[in-house]
């Protein structure tokens, strides 16, 4: 029989609830346990989206900068903006990057001996390279970068008029085909045709919007085949034990015991991290919200910004 004890946390106050079953115990341990897996590779899409925001939020910065200066200001619009877009656009490129290849790897782990998981994933991405150029492409600009540096862009900020109470502007930065083809040799036969046949300065914008909806879709399609429903299971459970509604996310529940010594207290207390489970209910609005644009596989601007 367990000797252990659930304790509320509140206040500066640590208050024993009861004492826990045998089942209990062995059923709080085991469903952390999976929340600490889930939120670990969960993490790794919310890297990408979080690279993929950072970007958007300074391209929004520069051209709202813009609109401001005054129209017969001459200074150079750009200054640093070269050096801080070049850093986030690698830091974009290198987390899509860990997120396919450790995604990967962790199904390789833990794939059994038909090799069913890695099929299915195989599968899914497949799936995006042969139907997307943006995925095709992003994902060989990464390599471009390790060998050739940045990859060549044309920024460009205008703004107009349209009449006396409001101003447009608009910012536009572009790949430049030509200088892609003629620095870098291996983008191989299946995104050479495709890159030859854009227009000699293409957005980057619709590229990396079609990029990140792909690899959220792959992230969504897997996990909800292979272990959601475990997870989902694990959350209620824990809501169960410590007797909460859906939506708590706070860790003041603790499993374990308190002991008197002599003159001393002894507390040996594990955090039940409650906490986890918001990166659940986030999982649960990415898969809303890749529903909601299944007709376009394109995000709405700021779309992404409301997850994370």
């Amino acid at each position: 029989m367990s000797t252990l004890e659930l304790f509320h946390l509140t206040e500066g106050n640590i208050k024993s609830l009861r004492v826990l079953s045998q089942t209990e115990v062995d059923s709080v341990i085991s469903n952390c346990l999976k929340l600490i897996a889930f939120q670990r590779h969960h993490a790794l899409i919310e890297y990408v989206i979080y690279n993929y925001n950072a970007l958007n939020d300074l391209f929004e910065k520069k051209a709202m900068e813009y609109t401001s200066v005054e129209l017969n200001d001459l200074s150079y619009p750009f200054d640093n903006f070269f050096l801080e877009s070049n850093a986030l656009i690698l830091n974009f490129l290198a987390s899509a990057r860990t997120f396919i290849d450790h995604m990967e790897a962790n199904i390789r782990k833990s794939d059994n001996e038909k090799g069913t998981k890695i099929s299915f994933f195989k599968q899914l991405t497949a799936h995006e390279f042969d139907i997307k150029f943006s995925y095709k492409f992003m994902g060989k600009l990464r390599n471009y970068v390790q060998h050739c540096g940045m990859p060549p862009l044309n920024y460009s900020l205008s703004k107009n008029h349209e009449d006396i109470n409001i101003l447009s502007t608009t910012l536009n930065v572009m790949f430049n085909r030509d200088a892609l083809l003629r620095e870098y040799d291996s983008w191989g036969s299946h995104v050479i045709p495709e890159l030859k046949a854009q227009t000699p300065e293409f957005s980057i914008f619709i590229l990396m919007n079609e990029y990140i909806y792909s690899l959220i879709k792959i992230y969504i399609t897997y996990t909800k085949q292979d272990n959601l429903l475990e997870t989902l299971k694990a959350k209620q459970e824990i809501l169960s034990i410590i007797n909460q509604d859906e939506g708590y996310y706070l860790n003041d529940y603790a499993l374990g015991k308190i002991t008197t010594q002599d003159k001393s207290i002894k507390m040996n207390l594990s955090t039940i991290p409650a906490s986890l489970l918001k990166k659940i209910d986030t999982f649960s609005k990415i898969e809303l919200l890749l529903e909601d644009h299944k007709a376009t596989e394109f995000f709405n601007y700021n779309s992404l910004k409301e997850i994370i």
